[in-house]
């Protein structure tokens, strides 16, 4: 319990912290590619796939069950990041294609589409930061009946954003920003 009530559970904590680590683990990563080597598909093309795997994973399951349960609590507070998300997944669609335009190239070609990529990249994850600062800051402003509605959805909802989590939180800990 708090000064201002009892505490909540915070439903984005965890989750949007791994992705946060994800995030800046691979835009560190493409920061120090080297295109013209033979291994940066694997270096840098594996955990981008990985982390837009994630991604997508995450905004699944919340589209599905999260977003849902908070718009029958709050009534037109997901609006914008239903757009948002749409957004996203137009982003890692277009993320997709550049890593099959860049493995397609023989490594001394590469290097232009890797920049660009590398700064495409700098972007999504700026804006991602800013969206899941926004959800953060709209479900800890509305959760009292969002709550509520929580527990119906939670064995839906908890268990495959644990996992999704821990994803996360593996890639980070593997990228070195995270220690035990």
């Amino acid at each position: 319990m708090t000064s201002h009530g009892p505490t909540r559970f915070d439903l984005y904590a965890q989750m949007h912290k791994g992705l946060r680590a994800f995030m800046a683990a691979t835009l560190v990563t493409w920061g120090r590619l080297d295109c013209d080597d033979d291994q940066a598909d694997k270096d840098g093309l594996d955990p981008l796939t990985l982390l837009l795997d994630a991604c997508v994973a995450h905004l699944d399951k919340e589209n599905r069950y999260v977003r849902p349960a908070f718009k029958a609590s709050c009534p037109g507070a997901s609006g914008q990041i239903t757009g948002e998300h749409l957004h996203h997944l137009a982003s890692i669609a277009q993320f997709r294609a550049r890593g099959d335009a860049i493995v397609a190239l023989v490594p001394a070609a590469r290097e232009p589409l890797c920049h660009q990529l590398y700064r495409a990249l700098a972007v999504f994850v700026g804006e991602n930061l800013a969206c899941l600062q926004r959800e953060s800051d709209r479900c800890a402003a509305k959760t009292c009946t969002f709550e509520c509605q929580l527990d119906f959805h939670q064995q839906r909802v908890m268990v495959p954003l644990v996992v999704v989590l821990r994803v996360c939180l593996r890639e980070a800990r593997h990228a070195r920003l995270l220690v035990d």
